[in-house]
């Protein structure tokens, strides 16, 4: 009877452990010049760990413009189960892309189309900022498609868009991404942690 009770105080402890957040924040450079910030949060509870991500940026592309990306991606026992990614330009909704898990498939949905992806996804651009990327494929929550990455040295990868095949550069400290090099759709930034 007081092995049960041991059992039970200790299931009662771990099952309402808060969550394990661990939070980045980067600043986002155009020409050396201070331009936005990127804020990164992993929160894991159990099997199931949410990566949310905010870049907020002010760009000068002929005109002033106010850019937003969110992004929300949900892991259950290490596989991608649903993700949102939105991107906004001056406050107004730009494009949207939603990924859900089927059983033994993902359907994505875009503004432009809807297809599916007959694989599961273990790694996706959301976790760029927490830790070392593998080779091969990485699911883009923003694009609905996958790019592919390779290692160029000691914590430092290369990231190839299968749409546009612009290069993003990645540098690891630790485990986690120090710095980058973004070929973004309107400019090249470069991005720098800060905590």
């Amino acid at each position: 009877m007081r092995a049960v009770l041991l059992i039970l105080l200790w299931l009662s402890f771990t099952s309402f452990a808060p969550p394990a957040v661990q939070k980045l924040r980067y600043k986002i450079f155009k020409d050396k010049k201070e331009i936005g910030y990127i804020s990164a949060i992993r929160t894991t509870q159990g099997e199931t760990t949410t990566y949310d991500v905010e870049t907020h940026m002010s760009i000068r592309v002929l005109i002033n413009q106010k850019v937003e990306y969110t992004s929300k991606a949900i892991y259950q026992n290490g596989l991608l189960q649903n993700s949102i990614a939105k991107s906004f330009v001056n406050d107004k909704l730009h494009n949207t892309c939603i990924t859900n898990w089927k059983g033994n498939h993902y359907t994505i949905k875009t503004d432009k189309n809807d297809h599916s992806l007959a694989r599961s996804v273990a790694y996706s651009g959301a976790m760029l900022y927490f830790k070392e990327p593998p080779a091969g494929l990485i699911y883009s929550e923003m694009s609905g498609h996958d790019n592919t990455i390779r290692k160029a040295g000691i914590g430092h990868y290369i990231l190839t868009n299968s749409k546009s095949k612009k290069q993003n550069k990645y540098w690891y400290k630790a485990g986690i991404l120090d710095r980058a090099f973004l070929n973004h759709a309107l400019i090249d930034i470069e991005i720098q942690r800060v905590s």
